[in-house]
């Protein structure tokens, strides 16, 4: 991996100057951007980055500068942790991102995470960001805190033909895909099966949909009771957004 101390944001050059941001600039002119020698592709929407293997998903959490970029999932990945070189996440493995990721019909399974809040594949979409065509399956997250679910812990951006499997507990804002869909952001054609279990705003898809829309979806997860109520088989709350043309069984 290209970069200082084995993370792409930072540059050095040995024995003439100390760490900087690859974006800084230093006496002389600027840094150039740090080459990305470790993943296919550009990161644009016609060439984007490959992602075969688990060992570039989880380097790719170290790569801030790379979560704006396109990405396509070119193999199934298995993040047991169980496996040699996974573990068990503390965060999202991919804390907050604004690009593009295709699953391209492909699955990321096993992804296990004991933390906090924002927790899910992706602790946070932004507000550009689109995920489809991707499964997260037999996932294990357990949250103490706020958003979170299977793929995302909170989303401002679009989630198309994405679903879920296994068990995802938090304290409020918990779906079994979604935790928190914000506004005018789109879930559609989406499904999840999971246990959900949470103390409020609790969803088999989307925990609390806030302003935002559920289109062409369904759930067939199972939700435990709630202590203060707001859980659903499908959404756990919707305030001012819309839910159409969806489920739950």
């Amino acid at each position: 991996m290209n970069g200082f101390a084995n993370d792409p944001n930072w540059v050095l050059d040995a024995g003439k100057d100390y760490p900087s941001l690859a974006w800084e600039g230093t006496p002389g002119g600027i840094i150039p951007e740090p080459e990305i020698d470790w993943l296919e592709g550009q990161g644009t929407a016609d060439r984007p980055y490959r992602i075969d293997t688990a060992d570039q998903l989880i380097l790719l959490g170290k790569a801030s500068i790379l979560w704006d970029k396109h990405f396509v999932l070119g193999a199934y990945i298995d993040l047991d942790p169980n496996l040699p070189g996974r573990q068990v996440f503390t965060q999202a493995p991919i804390q907050s991102f604004t690009g593009v990721f295709d699953g391209n019909g492909r699955t990321i399974s096993h992804l296990t995470i004991d933390g906090r809040d924002y927790l899910g594949l992706f602790g946070r979409l932004g507000w550009l960001a689109e995920v489809r065509n991707l499964g997260v399956v037999d996932v294990n997250i357990t949250g103490s805190g706020d958003y979170v679910g299977a793929l995302a812990g909170q989303s401002y951006g679009g989630v198309a033909q994405c679903y879920s499997s296994g068990s995802v507990s938090g304290r409020s804002e918990v779906g079994g895909l979604v935790g928190h869909n914000g506004y005018y952001c789109q879930v559609t054609n989406c499904w999840s099966n999971v246990s959900v279990s949470g103390h409020a705003w609790v969803g088999g898809l989307v925990g609390y949909n806030y302003y935002g829309a559920v289109t062409q979806c369904y759930s067939t997860s199972t939700v435990a009771d709630t202590q203060y109520g707001s859980d659903g088989g499908l959404v756990g709350s919707n305030r001012d957004g819309t839910v159409t043309a969806s489920f739950w069984d």
